[in-house]
């Protein structure tokens, strides 16, 4: 599919990558094709790997095809407004004129990435709300802002990296790894969202072969901190607390910071504690889960039970004795 659609395009086409999708724009019709990268991992596989079905080929004609002239003009629109308020109801007001298809190309365009390189440029007016607005509308992805996070981060702008890590779309290792290098900078304490980033973090998709490269770049110190906020989240998910990571991210997270500082850790003896009370957190949690699953085991058998095939015959009955 994808070859034969490539192989009719002519050369003046543009081409978008959005998610999973490729856009083929030659400004008669825009074709959709499906894609991914080759799976290394099963956190890739599961993380990564979200279109493993056909599309069908989209064509649009000229009446229902937003042109460059139009994401241009409203790039232009967005940048002569120097009022943050009013480019927000701009931006919004254009964002829903548009059908479900324009949005899709309008967020992969060549404005739209001009857009964010203006938006982030030190010497322009910092824009955070409008930023939060456009990336609300969870169709955005690093690719078109690859210096966006950065420059989060330098501004400390919290609410906005929170926005960030939950709706912007294939968000590189290298940028995992950067957000969690400042938001560990400060020791242990952190505030109630800045805790809400690192769980959002937490739960981002990774390749393990790539994280682990990266992971090397924090320091010990760093990584001895977050071994203790992971060691803290395994012992919340016993909690009635909503919104966490699970048992598997966690201990995945824990296995890839011991894994690439191995070394250190087994060199210092005054962090050897951390690992003893990682252990016994990890031995009471897996015992947990498995009395939870004889508890349900017992819990589906008296379902089972209670909800017999009716029989005619009224008069008939059994006992049945349940151990927990």
């Amino acid at each position: 599919m994808c070859h034969s659609v490539m192989s009719n395009l002519s050369s003046y086409a543009q081409m978008y990558v959005s998610r999973s999708n490729l856009y083929m724009d030659d400004q008669q019709s825009v074709s959709i094709v499906p894609f991914s990268s080759q799976p290394i991992t099963l956190s890739s596989v599961l993380g990564k790997h979200r279109a493993s079905t056909s599309k069908q080929v989209v064509n649009m004609n000229s009446n229902n095809c937003p042109n460059q002239t139009n994401e241009q003009q409203l790039y232009e629109t967005l940048l002569q407004v120097e009022n943050e308020k009013q480019a927000i109801k701009q931006w919004e007001k254009s964002w829903r004129a548009k059908s479900h298809l324009e949005q899709q190309k309008l967020t992969s365009s060549n404005s739209m990435k001009e857009l964010f390189i203006h938006l982030t440029d030190d010497k322009q007016p910092w824009k955070p709300l409008l930023l939060k607005n456009i990336l609300k509308t969870t169709q955005i992805s690093s690719n078109i802002c690859p210096n966006l996070i950065n420059v989060v981060l330098e501004h400390n702008e919290w609410s906005l990296l929170f926005v960030c890590v939950k709706h912007l779309h294939d968000i590189t290792e290298v940028e995992i790894v950067t957000c969690l290098s400042v938001l560990l900078r400060n020791e242990i304490d952190m505030e109630s969202l800045q805790e809400e980033i690192l769980n959002e973090i937490l739960n981002l998709p990774y390749t393990e072969d790539v994280m682990r490269d990266n992971l090397r770049r924090l320091t010990f110190t760093k990584v001895v901190n977050l071994l203790k906020m992971l060691e803290r989240r395994l012992k919340e998910l016993s909690l009635p607390i909503t919104n966490l990571i699970t048992f598997n991210q966690v201990a995945s997270w824990i296995g890839l910071l011991l894994d690439t500082h191995s070394t250190e850790i087994i060199t210092t003896p005054e962090i050897w504690y951390l690992l003893t009370e990682l252990q016994a957190t990890i031995l009471m949690q897996a015992e947990l889960f498995s009395e939870l699953k004889k508890i349900n085991a017992i819990f589906t058998q008296y379902r089972q039970s209670s909800f017999p095939i009716k029989n005619p015959n009224n008069f008939e009955y059994c006992i049945q004795r349940m151990v927990l």
